[in-house]
């Protein structure tokens, strides 16, 4: 029987000691796109901000397991993102994670970690833009990996991202009244509203 390799070593940005925590997580759904060499998981202190350290994700999509060790005792933030330059404002997901009561020196985290390609359309005879994209609820996502200033469409034009499940809306700028909102997973294409969108240039 073949020897398992042995698991390839997370560097933490803080030494560990003996009483760390091995956290376990276990990610499902992991999409093709985000099983490449940039896309992994940050950790950090939920009450200080500081950071706990990255696992890159492993080059497979599906289901992966991933382990650190972190020295925190107070709740976590996890979030998993396209890139590490992205984690903490331009993830797909971010969950939040509490340690038992009693001292365990290990955990299992479990996470969806499903991702969807969605495309924004405007109708022939419309444009819009520049258009505010946000997540409902969240505060801290931005999405500074596709449209850090917004996005525009023309007539016909079509704009893709990736984006984690949830609620989005989209807005306009200058008068945030005018708003329309969608979910992810969307089951077409986001065609945007005729009170974000106006007549193309040169039609009635």
């Amino acid at each position: 029987m073949q020897a398992r390799p042995p698991r390839r070593p997370i560097a933490a940005l803080h030494p560990v000691p003996e009483s760390a925590t091995t956290i376990t997580i276990e990610l499902h759904m992991v999409p093709a796109a985000l099983a490449n060499a940039t896309a992994g998981i940050s950790l950090s202190d939920a009450e200080t901000g500081a950071d706990l350290g990255w696992l890159p994700l492993q080059p497979q999509p599906g289901t992966q397991r991933l382990e650190i060790s972190v020295a925190a005792a107070g709740p976590l933030t996890l979030t998993v993102a396209r890139a590490r330059e992205f984690s903490r404002h331009g993830y797909l997901l971010r969950a939040s994670h509490r340690f038992a009561r009693l001292p365990s020196p290990h955990e299992l985290l479990v996470l969806d970690a499903q991702a969807h390609q969605v495309r924004f359309e405007v109708g022939a005879d419309r444009s819009a833009g520049p258009l505010r994209l946000v997540r409902v609820g969240d505060l801290t996502w931005r999405p500074i990996d596709a449209f850090p200033a917004g996005f525009s469409l023309r007539p016909g034009q079509v704009v893709e991202t990736m984006l984690g499940s949830g609620d989005y809306e989209l807005s306009d700028p200058l008068d945030p009244a005018r708003m329309q909102r969608f979910t992810v997973p969307a089951p077409q294409a986001v065609r945007i509203s005729e009170s974000l969108s106006r007549p193309a240039a040169g039609r009635p």
